[in-house]
């Protein structure tokens, strides 16, 4: 195997953030600079909790300026940039789009789904019909007496709560259909073949396994070997032994695909997709990327990251190379939780230095900072900080339209 490229965990941050356009700062502008974003991350998570803003337009707001939510929904389902997929829900880019049918596939097999189609065959085919028919549907849209009443069954599901929303649910999953729109956060479904009839066609599975392993390396940026090959085990939606996925990774190092990387002071072997070196040695050389250097001093702000940002999701990587320890309280009960229900982790240059807990009252317009922590005793005090926080505190009050923002005891102005 290639000798390992040696880094520095400030390096590896760097890197991390700067591949996630995170730093030196927001280098994308506006509705483009939106697409550009998504299309840099390879995938985004949709969520509907909105404490402040919902997480994927708190992903987008943090690295794109001028970012809105409008922007999103018009490159997503208005010029069909993006897809939605998966069981976690996420936003891909089109081109990713055929390589998801294998995933598809396999997903018919799967039990429950299984299950769930054996028991209400004659709904499924009715409820595709539907919509075949009739044009984009809402579970909601379906008629409560559509055969004998089984479409209102209640089931036991977090994705629907009737038998009806279910088999709408199983159909987008299994490749039927695909999201039209959204209404609010409610999934309008119509027939895949009408929004992507260009698209609609399944590659060869060695083609799909070639992608697969390439994308999860290109969009993790320093994967540990487990890291990739869960990645690329949820995309085929297959499992993966330890001894398949280092053998596989062998393989990518020696054809030149993939480049070892260790970090001082840290035992375990992460990996680089090839094309993305350059980027890393420029690092090494103690240069920012001519592409991630924008002018000014926009990198002297603090950013406050989603909860569900794509930077935490893996959550010891990040425990690993930042020192830094994430748990979303929101599920936990009020009385156990350490900071509170949606506590965003600050970013500031390239450290996780704290955490703040934000509500937005939208009908007053007021934005209440609950609580604001740093890991540092004194950081509080650093006039620098100080002024990043601020700066960081009024782009995020601006975005969500507060027409006052309430700060906790001992927040100092800049």
């Amino acid at each position: 195997m290639a000798s390992p490229i040696l880094l520095t965990e400030a390096v590896a941050r760097r890197f991390l953030l700067g591949t996630q356009g995170l730093w030196p700062s927001r280098r994308w502008v506006g509705r483009d600079g939106a697409a550009a974003a998504m299309q840099a991350l390879g995938r985004r998570q949709l969520d509907p909790v909105s404490l402040v803003a919902r997480s994927h337009d708190l992903v987008l707001m943090s690295r794109v300026s001028g970012y809105h939510p409008d922007h999103l929904s018009a490159l997503a389902y208005g010029e069909r940039l993006f897809f939605e997929y998966g069981g976690h829900l996420d936003l891909y880019p089109r081109a990713e789009y055929p390589y998801w049918e294998l995933h598809k596939m396999r997903r018919r097999s799967d039990p429950r789904v299984r299950a769930f189609l054996a028991e209400y065959a004659e709904l499924a085919d009715e409820v595709r019909a539907l919509v075949r028919d009739r044009g984009p549907l809402a579970a909601g849209d379906i008629p409560s007496d559509m055969v004998a009443g089984t479409a209102t069954a209640k089931v036991t599901s977090g994705r629907a709560r009737t038998a009806g929303g279910l088999a709408l649910y199983h159909l987008w999953l299994t490749g039927d259909l695909m999201t039209h729109h959204r209404e609010g956060f409610e999934r309008v479904y119509d027939l895949a073949e009408r929004i992507a009839p260009q698209i609609h066609e399944t590659p060869p599975e060695a083609s799909v396994r070639a992608h697969a392993a390439a994308e999860v390396l290109r969009r993790e940026g320093l994967p540990t070997l487990g890291e990739w090959s869960a990645g690329v085990s949820y995309m085929l939606f297959a499992n993966m032994p330890r001894k398949d996925a280092a053998a596989w990774m062998a393989d990518l190092v020696a054809l030149g695909l993939a480049v070892p990387v260790r970090v001082d002071g840290h035992k375990v072997e992460r990996f680089v997709h090839a094309d993305l070196v350059p980027l890393l040695e420029s690092l090494v050389q103690g240069h920012v990327p001519q592409a991630w250097d924008i002018p000014g001093d926009a990198r002297a702000e603090a950013v406050f990251l989603s909860p569900l940002d794509n930077l935490l999701a893996a959550r010891a990587r990040v425990l690993d190379l930042f020192g830094f320890q994430y748990l979303w309280e929101l599920y936990k009960p009020a009385d156990q939780r350490r900071y509170g229900a949606y506590t965003m982790p600050i970013l500031y240059q390239d450290r996780l230095v704290g955490r703040m807990d934000p509500k937005m009252d939208r009908a007053a317009g007021v934005l209440t900072i609950q609580g604001l922590w740093t890991e540092e005793a004194g950081l509080g005090q650093d006039p620098a900080f100080q002024k990043a926080l601020q700066r960081g505190l009024e782009r995020f009050a601006q975005f969500h339209g507060a027409r006052e923002t309430v700060r906790p005891p001992g927040f100092a102005s800049a």
